[in-house]
């Protein structure tokens, strides 16, 4: 129990704070907009894809007070970020999973949960146009197990996709959008 207690905290428990800080760095020229404030982003130009990657309560707060979208279970809005693309809102959770097996398969399975569950949100509101998505790294892209898992949710809609991608992933929606 001491041993267990003692050791360091897994690294893709003591990511989420690198990841938004990435998002911060990253994302600093044009079209890109990152915005401090989620109460900035209704206000978002359509010609910017504005990003904010606050504390997860923040964007599930902006979800269910400015989109007003119901949460199928507590907590289920609270994810890593939210971008304003035109008039589609992209709810995105980052994983990144260092081992298999355990509570990563668990966090995995959970990811693409949030991605199929965000897709029948969609489908099934009229109010605003939002999608979920997946930025999953480490050990997922490298475990046949894990890739045989994404490939089976990764359809139709469904975006699963490493964090490296986000940038070409945004501006192309973002050139699609009318």
């Amino acid at each position: 129990i001491l041993r267990g207690l003692e050791r360091p905290k897994d690294i893709n428990r003591t990511l989420g704070a690198a990841f938004k800080r990435w998002i911060n760095e990253k994302f600093t020229k044009d079209p890109f907009r990152v915005v401090k404030d989620y109460k900035m982003l209704p206000t978002c130009s359509d010609t910017k894809i504005c990003i904010y990657a606050g504390p997860d309560e923040k964007i599930a707060e902006f979800i269910k007070v400015y989109l007003r979208l119901k949460e199928p279970v507590k907590g289920f809005f609270d994810r890593d970020i939210i971008v304003k693309v035109k008039d589609t809102y992209v709810i995105g959770e980052a994983r990144f999973l260092s081992t298999p097996g355990g509570s990563q398969t668990r966090d995995l399975e959970n990811t693409l949960r949030f991605v199929e569950n965000m897709e029948k949100i969609a489908k099934n509101t009229t109010k605003v146009k939002v999608k979920g998505i997946a930025l999953v790294d480490g050990i997922v892209w490298f475990h046949r197990p894990y890739i045989n898992m994404i490939t089976r949710q990764a359809i139709n809609d469904k975006v699963v996709m490493s964090v490296l991608f986000l940038e070409e992933y945004l501006l192309d929606l973002f050139n699609k959008l009318p």
